[in-house]
């Protein structure tokens, strides 16, 4: 197994499913806080799916959050 691989599997974690995350692999990825997530949850901004009894984020729904930010244009 090359390095970048061993890299990749250790960043994920037990936490990753198949093209989803954990609440805090988000907040670490995206550099929000857990409360900002659930915020964001409440207000329809982000979409949370339930896998049992653990709430996960897919890498779409991560996506589509991402490109809902606000971007900020030079003055």
């Amino acid at each position: 197994m090359s390095k970048s691989t061993t890299q990749t599997e250790s960043s994920q974690g037990a936490n990753f499913m198949g093209g989803m995350k954990s609440i805090a692999s988000f907040c670490a990825d995206n550099d929000v806080s857990r409360s900002y997530v659930y915020t964001a949850h409440r207000e329809g901004l982000l979409r949370f799916t339930k896998v049992g009894r653990a709430t996960r984020i897919k890498l779409e729904d991560e996506m589509a959050w991402r490109n809902s930010l606000p971007v900020v244009e030079a003055a």
